[in-house]
Parts: structure tokens; C-alpha cells; sequence
């Protein structure tokens, strides 16, 4: 999400929680194990669908549970399309 805004997101209730805005390298860090917490801003959504403004740290535990092998090429991935 480089401009957009959380308004614009319309999420699957039964799949997302929330959207979390954090930096590219803080996601690398944690995965190559060089950062353990990040703030981080976003939304949770509420019981009626509604979007709930949150500030709060997270780390890996935070993330949903794969192999960190996934998430290492996720980021390698990611990097590429990035250059």
C-alpha cells in the first residue's frame, strides 16, 4: 500500500481480522531474525464489519503460521518486483 488509504480495503470477515501498515525491512527483519517488535498503525474490524483504528507492536507471532521458509521467499519476492 504505497498511496492508498485504509478506507479503500473491503475485506473477507471470515478470512482478515485487520490490515497493519509496516515497513518492508521491518517485515524482513523479523523473518531473518534481526527484529524482534514493530508499531504499527491499521485497522481491526469490529462485530458489525466496521473499521477500528489500532496502534500497537507486533512480531513474528503476530504473523499467521507458516514455515519460515514461505516467508523468506515471500520476501525474496517481493524484493524482486520491488527493483
Amino acid at each position: 500500500m504505497r498511496n492508498g488509504a485504509f478506507e479503500q480495503f473491503n475485506v473477507q470477515l471470515e478470512e482478515v481480522g485487520g490490515i497493519v501498515k509496516v515497513p518492508f525491512t521491518h517485515i524482513k527483519g523479523f523473518w531473518q531474525d534481526k527484529l524482534l517488535s514493530s508499531e504499527v498503525t491499521g485497522f481491526e474490524v469490529g462485530l458489525v464489519g466496521e473499521q477500528i483504528t489500532m496502534n500497537k507492536i507486533i512480531g513474528k507471532k503476530d504473523f499467521v503460521l507458516h514455515l519460515v521458509s514461505y516467508y523468506i521467499t515471500v520476501i525474496e519476492r517481493i524484493e524482486q518486483y520491488l527493483k
